[in-house]
Protein backbone atom coordinates (compact mmCIF):
# COMPACT_ATOMS: atom_id res chain seq x y z
CA UNK A 1 0.00 0.00 0.00
CA UNK A 2 1.46 3.41 -0.98
CA UNK A 3 2.59 5.50 1.96
CA UNK A 4 0.25 8.41 1.09
CA UNK A 5 -2.84 6.17 1.02
CA UNK A 6 -1.87 4.54 4.32
CA UNK A 7 -1.30 7.96 5.86
CA UNK A 8 -4.74 9.21 4.80
CA UNK A 9 -6.42 6.14 6.31
CA UNK A 10 -4.42 6.56 9.50
CA UNK A 11 -5.43 10.24 9.81
CA UNK A 12 -9.07 9.35 9.14
CA UNK A 13 -9.05 6.71 11.87
CA UNK A 14 -7.34 9.13 14.25
CA UNK A 15 -9.99 11.78 13.52
CA UNK A 16 -12.85 9.34 14.17
CA UNK A 17 -11.29 8.19 17.45
CA UNK A 18 -10.84 11.83 18.53
CA UNK A 19 -14.49 12.65 17.76
CA UNK A 20 -15.64 9.58 19.69
CA UNK A 21 -13.55 10.52 22.73
CA UNK A 22 -14.77 14.12 22.69
CA UNK A 23 -18.39 12.96 22.46
CA UNK A 24 -17.89 10.50 25.34
CA UNK A 25 -16.25 13.15 27.53
CA UNK A 26 -19.09 15.58 26.79
CA UNK A 27 -21.71 13.00 27.77
CA UNK A 28 -19.85 12.23 30.98
CA UNK A 29 -19.46 15.88 31.94
CA UNK A 30 -23.10 16.69 31.24
CA UNK A 31 -24.64 13.45 32.45
CA UNK A 32 -27.78 13.79 34.61
CA UNK A 33 -27.05 14.05 38.30
CA UNK A 34 -29.20 13.82 41.38
CA UNK A 35 -29.95 17.34 42.57
CA UNK A 36 -30.83 18.26 46.12
CA UNK A 37 -33.59 20.84 45.72
CA UNK A 38 -33.68 21.59 49.43
CA UNK A 39 -31.24 24.49 48.97
CA UNK A 40 -33.43 26.25 46.41
CA UNK A 41 -36.53 28.26 47.24
CA UNK A 42 -38.68 27.91 44.14
CA UNK A 43 -41.72 26.02 42.96
CA UNK A 44 -40.74 23.42 40.40
CA UNK A 45 -43.86 24.42 38.43
CA UNK A 46 -41.62 27.17 37.08
CA UNK A 47 -39.63 24.58 35.14
CA UNK A 48 -42.75 23.81 33.06
CA UNK A 49 -44.52 26.20 30.70
CA UNK A 50 -47.88 26.85 32.36
CA UNK A 51 -49.15 28.90 29.42
CA UNK A 52 -48.39 26.11 26.99
CA UNK A 53 -50.12 23.56 29.22
CA UNK A 54 -53.22 25.78 29.50
CA UNK A 55 -53.36 26.25 25.72
CA UNK A 56 -53.14 22.51 25.13
CA UNK A 57 -56.24 22.13 27.32
CA UNK A 58 -58.24 24.98 25.74
CA UNK A 59 -60.11 23.03 23.04
CA UNK A 60 -63.86 22.47 22.81
CA UNK A 61 -64.81 19.50 24.97
CA UNK A 62 -67.99 17.44 24.75
CA UNK A 63 -69.81 17.02 28.06
CA UNK A 64 -72.36 14.35 27.08
CA UNK A 65 -71.92 11.10 28.98
CA UNK A 66 -70.88 8.02 26.99
CA UNK A 67 -73.74 5.50 27.01
CA UNK A 68 -71.80 2.26 26.57
CA UNK A 69 -68.85 2.68 28.91
CA UNK A 70 -68.61 -0.21 31.34
CA UNK A 71 -66.38 -0.31 34.42
CA UNK A 72 -62.91 -1.73 33.95
CA UNK A 73 -62.44 -5.24 35.36
CA UNK A 74 -61.89 -5.39 39.13
CA UNK A 75 -58.74 -7.45 38.68
CA UNK A 76 -56.00 -8.00 36.12
CA UNK A 77 -52.96 -10.25 36.49
CA UNK A 78 -50.49 -7.40 36.32
CA UNK A 79 -47.96 -5.50 38.38
CA UNK A 80 -46.54 -7.22 41.46
CA UNK A 81 -43.82 -5.17 43.08
CA UNK A 82 -43.21 -5.86 46.77
CA UNK A 83 -40.45 -4.29 48.84
CA UNK A 84 -39.84 -6.14 52.08
CA UNK A 85 -37.74 -6.50 55.20
CA UNK A 86 -37.85 -10.22 56.12
CA UNK A 87 -36.20 -9.62 59.51
CA UNK A 88 -39.30 -7.76 60.70
CA UNK A 89 -41.79 -9.55 58.41
CA UNK A 90 -42.96 -6.32 56.84
CA UNK A 91 -43.58 -5.65 53.15
CA UNK A 92 -45.23 -3.00 51.04
CA UNK A 93 -47.01 -3.14 47.70
CA UNK A 94 -45.32 -0.47 45.60
CA UNK A 95 -48.32 0.92 43.67
CA UNK A 96 -47.29 4.10 41.82
CA UNK A 97 -48.60 7.40 43.25
CA UNK A 98 -49.69 5.92 46.59
CA UNK A 99 -46.80 6.99 48.83
CA UNK A 100 -44.51 4.26 47.50
CA UNK A 101 -41.39 6.42 47.77
CA UNK A 102 -42.26 7.40 51.34
CA UNK A 103 -42.87 3.82 52.45
CA UNK A 104 -39.89 2.57 50.45
CA UNK A 105 -37.70 5.09 52.27
CA UNK A 106 -39.00 3.86 55.62
CA UNK A 107 -38.26 0.22 54.77
CA UNK A 108 -34.79 1.13 53.53
CA UNK A 109 -34.10 2.92 56.81
CA UNK A 110 -35.21 -0.16 58.74
CA UNK A 111 -32.55 -2.20 56.97
CA UNK A 112 -29.84 0.44 56.98
CA UNK A 113 -29.99 3.27 59.52
CA UNK A 114 -27.44 5.25 57.49
CA UNK A 115 -29.72 5.28 54.43
CA UNK A 116 -30.32 8.99 53.88
CA UNK A 117 -32.20 9.11 50.59
CA UNK A 118 -35.51 9.49 52.40
CA UNK A 119 -38.42 9.47 50.01
CA UNK A 120 -36.24 9.39 46.89
CA UNK A 121 -36.33 6.04 45.11
CA UNK A 122 -32.82 4.62 45.39
CA UNK A 123 -31.50 1.06 45.53
CA UNK A 124 -31.26 -0.23 49.08
CA UNK A 125 -31.00 -3.51 50.93
CA UNK A 126 -34.74 -4.02 51.37
CA UNK A 127 -35.60 -7.02 49.21
CA UNK A 128 -37.70 -6.72 46.07
CA UNK A 129 -39.90 -9.41 44.57
CA UNK A 130 -41.74 -9.11 41.28
CA UNK A 131 -44.36 -11.85 41.69
CA UNK A 132 -46.54 -13.26 44.42
CA UNK A 133 -45.21 -16.73 43.59
CA UNK A 134 -41.69 -15.52 44.36
CA UNK A 135 -42.91 -14.06 47.65
CA UNK A 136 -44.64 -17.32 48.62
CA UNK A 137 -41.61 -19.42 47.65
CA UNK A 138 -39.17 -17.40 49.75
CA UNK A 139 -41.45 -16.45 52.65
CA UNK A 140 -44.74 -17.61 54.10
CA UNK A 141 -47.06 -14.58 53.98
CA UNK A 142 -49.45 -16.33 56.38
CA UNK A 143 -46.92 -16.20 59.23
CA UNK A 144 -47.76 -12.83 60.76
CA UNK A 145 -46.47 -10.69 57.93
CA UNK A 146 -47.50 -7.03 57.78
CA UNK A 147 -48.17 -6.15 54.14
CA UNK A 148 -48.80 -2.44 53.58
CA UNK A 149 -51.08 -1.46 50.72
CA UNK A 150 -51.13 2.30 50.24
CA UNK A 151 -54.36 3.65 48.75
CA UNK A 152 -55.38 7.02 47.37
CA UNK A 153 -58.55 8.69 46.15
CA UNK A 154 -58.65 7.59 42.46
CA UNK A 155 -59.07 11.07 41.00
CA UNK A 156 -56.34 12.53 43.22
CA UNK A 157 -54.09 9.70 42.09
CA UNK A 158 -54.97 10.26 38.43
CA UNK A 159 -54.18 13.98 38.67
CA UNK A 160 -50.89 13.30 40.43
CA UNK A 161 -49.90 10.70 37.83
CA UNK A 162 -50.92 12.95 34.93
CA UNK A 163 -48.97 15.95 36.22
CA UNK A 164 -45.96 13.83 37.14
CA UNK A 165 -45.84 11.70 34.02
CA UNK A 166 -47.33 13.76 31.20
CA UNK A 167 -46.14 17.23 32.25
CA UNK A 168 -43.10 16.93 34.47
CA UNK A 169 -41.37 14.15 32.52
CA UNK A 170 -42.70 15.54 29.21
CA UNK A 171 -43.62 12.04 28.07
CA UNK A 172 -45.64 11.63 24.88
CA UNK A 173 -48.48 10.06 26.92
CA UNK A 174 -49.78 8.03 23.98
CA UNK A 175 -49.85 11.07 21.74
CA UNK A 176 -51.79 13.26 24.20
CA UNK A 177 -48.79 14.97 25.79
CA UNK A 178 -50.16 17.52 28.29
CA UNK A 179 -53.78 17.32 27.07
CA UNK A 180 -55.76 15.77 29.93
CA UNK A 181 -59.01 15.30 27.98
CA UNK A 182 -57.22 13.40 25.23
CA UNK A 183 -55.69 10.98 27.73
CA UNK A 184 -58.92 10.38 29.66
CA UNK A 185 -60.77 9.59 26.41
CA UNK A 186 -58.08 7.06 25.46
CA UNK A 187 -57.65 5.36 28.83
CA UNK A 188 -60.69 3.00 28.71
CA UNK A 189 -59.53 1.28 25.52
CA UNK A 190 -55.89 1.27 26.63
CA UNK A 191 -56.83 -0.39 29.92
CA UNK A 192 -59.07 -2.95 28.22
CA UNK A 193 -56.18 -3.92 25.95
CA UNK A 194 -53.87 -4.17 28.94
CA UNK A 195 -56.33 -6.32 30.90
CA UNK A 196 -56.61 -8.79 27.99
CA UNK A 197 -52.87 -8.88 27.36
CA UNK A 198 -50.79 -11.72 28.80
CA UNK A 199 -47.98 -9.29 29.48
CA UNK A 200 -47.84 -8.76 33.24
CA UNK A 201 -45.69 -5.65 32.85
CA UNK A 202 -47.83 -3.09 31.00
CA UNK A 203 -45.19 -0.35 30.96
CA UNK A 204 -44.40 2.57 33.24
CA UNK A 205 -47.16 4.82 31.94
CA UNK A 206 -49.94 2.27 32.38
CA UNK A 207 -48.67 1.41 35.86
CA UNK A 208 -49.37 5.01 36.82
CA UNK A 209 -52.94 5.03 35.48
CA UNK A 210 -54.28 1.49 35.92
CA UNK A 211 -56.64 0.79 38.86
CA UNK A 212 -55.05 0.24 42.23
CA UNK A 213 -56.76 -3.16 42.55
CA UNK A 214 -54.73 -4.40 39.59
CA UNK A 215 -51.58 -4.27 41.70
CA UNK A 216 -49.90 -6.96 43.79
CA UNK A 217 -52.44 -9.75 43.19
CA UNK A 218 -54.90 -7.69 45.23
CA UNK A 219 -57.57 -10.36 45.67
CA UNK A 220 -55.15 -13.11 46.69
CA UNK A 221 -53.35 -10.91 49.22
CA UNK A 222 -56.47 -9.06 50.40
CA UNK A 223 -56.86 -10.94 53.75
CA UNK A 224 -53.28 -10.01 54.68
CA UNK A 225 -53.26 -6.36 53.62
CA UNK A 226 -52.94 -3.40 55.98
CA UNK A 227 -54.42 -0.40 54.18
CA UNK A 228 -52.81 3.00 54.49
CA UNK A 229 -54.82 5.91 53.10
CA UNK A 230 -52.91 8.67 51.37
CA UNK A 231 -53.40 12.17 52.71
CA UNK A 232 -51.97 15.45 51.47
CA UNK A 233 -51.91 16.54 55.10
CA UNK A 234 -48.83 14.42 55.61
CA UNK A 235 -47.72 15.48 59.08
CA UNK A 236 -51.17 15.46 60.71
CA UNK A 237 -52.80 12.46 59.02
CA UNK A 238 -50.53 10.22 56.97
CA UNK A 239 -47.51 10.25 59.26
CA UNK A 240 -49.51 9.12 62.35
CA UNK A 241 -51.19 6.36 60.29
CA UNK A 242 -47.85 5.00 59.13
CA UNK A 243 -46.26 5.26 62.57
CA UNK A 244 -49.19 3.50 64.26
CA UNK A 245 -48.99 0.69 61.72
CA UNK A 246 -45.25 0.24 62.32
CA UNK A 247 -45.74 0.24 66.11
CA UNK A 248 -47.90 -2.88 65.74
CA UNK A 249 -44.99 -4.83 64.26
CA UNK A 250 -41.85 -6.28 65.84
CA UNK A 251 -39.73 -3.34 64.70
CA UNK A 252 -37.85 -1.76 67.65
CA UNK A 253 -39.14 1.65 68.69
CA UNK A 254 -35.78 3.35 68.16
CA UNK A 255 -35.77 2.18 64.53
CA UNK A 256 -39.26 3.54 63.97
CA UNK A 257 -38.38 6.86 65.62
CA UNK A 258 -35.32 7.26 63.40
CA UNK A 259 -37.20 6.40 60.20
CA UNK A 260 -40.11 8.70 60.99
CA UNK A 261 -37.80 11.60 61.78
CA UNK A 262 -35.87 11.21 58.53
CA UNK A 263 -38.99 10.91 56.40
CA UNK A 264 -40.63 13.90 58.10
CA UNK A 265 -37.60 16.10 57.50
CA UNK A 266 -37.15 15.19 53.85
CA UNK A 267 -40.85 15.18 53.02
CA UNK A 268 -41.25 18.79 54.15
CA UNK A 269 -38.78 19.98 51.51
CA UNK A 270 -40.90 18.70 48.61
CA UNK A 271 -44.44 19.76 49.45
CA UNK A 272 -44.72 22.62 46.90
CA UNK A 273 -44.00 20.68 43.74
CA UNK A 274 -46.60 21.22 40.99
CA UNK A 275 -48.88 23.21 43.26
CA UNK A 276 -49.98 25.42 40.34
CA UNK A 277 -51.00 22.55 38.08
CA UNK A 278 -53.11 20.57 40.55
CA UNK A 279 -55.89 23.14 41.14
CA UNK A 280 -55.90 24.05 37.44
CA UNK A 281 -56.53 20.50 36.25
CA UNK A 282 -58.86 19.68 39.14
CA UNK A 283 -61.10 22.61 38.20
CA UNK A 284 -61.11 21.63 34.52
CA UNK A 285 -61.88 18.05 35.40
CA UNK A 286 -64.83 18.78 37.68
CA UNK A 287 -66.28 21.27 35.21
CA UNK A 288 -66.83 18.41 32.78
CA UNK A 289 -69.28 15.63 33.74
CA UNK A 290 -68.13 13.45 30.85
CA UNK A 291 -64.54 13.29 32.09
CA UNK A 292 -65.59 12.65 35.68
CA UNK A 293 -67.91 9.87 34.49
CA UNK A 294 -65.17 8.19 32.44
CA UNK A 295 -62.76 8.24 35.38
CA UNK A 296 -65.44 6.97 37.78
CA UNK A 297 -66.01 4.00 35.45
CA UNK A 298 -62.30 3.34 35.02
CA UNK A 299 -61.77 3.35 38.78
CA UNK A 300 -65.17 1.93 39.75
CA UNK A 301 -63.72 -0.97 41.73
CA UNK A 302 -61.14 1.24 43.41
CA UNK A 303 -64.01 3.30 44.79
CA UNK A 304 -65.99 0.21 45.70
CA UNK A 305 -63.25 -1.87 47.33
CA UNK A 306 -61.02 0.80 48.84
CA UNK A 307 -63.80 2.80 50.48
CA UNK A 308 -63.56 6.13 48.65
CA UNK A 309 -66.81 7.97 47.80
CA UNK A 310 -67.56 8.22 44.09
CA UNK A 311 -67.68 11.80 42.78
CA UNK A 312 -71.04 13.38 42.06
CA UNK A 313 -71.53 13.87 38.33
CA UNK A 314 -73.22 17.20 37.47
CA UNK A 315 -76.14 17.06 35.05
CA UNK A 316 -75.16 18.77 31.84
CA UNK A 317 -75.27 17.96 28.12
CA UNK A 318 -73.88 21.16 26.71
CA UNK A 319 -70.46 21.98 25.35
CA UNK A 320 -67.69 23.40 27.43
CA UNK A 321 -65.01 25.73 26.13
CA UNK A 322 -61.75 25.62 28.08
Amino acid sequence: MPFKVWRKQYLLILLLVTIFLLFSIKNWLFRPRDIDFSHFEFDIDQSCNMTQVMLSNSVEVLKELPLDLKPTPPYADKHVYLRMVPKYKIASCMTPKTMTTVIGGVLCNLVNASYNEGIVTKPCEAKLVMSLEQFEEQFNPNQNWTIIFGTRDPIDRFLSAFIDYCIRSKDDCRGCRSNMTCLIEKLPSLLRESALSKNRHPGIMMLHFMPQTWNCDFFRLYPHLQFLRYSQDYLNELHPQLEALLRRTTIPDYRIDLSMRKIREIRSRHTTRYSAFTPFFRQKLFENPRLIYILSQIYHHDYLLLGYPKPTIPESKSFLFW
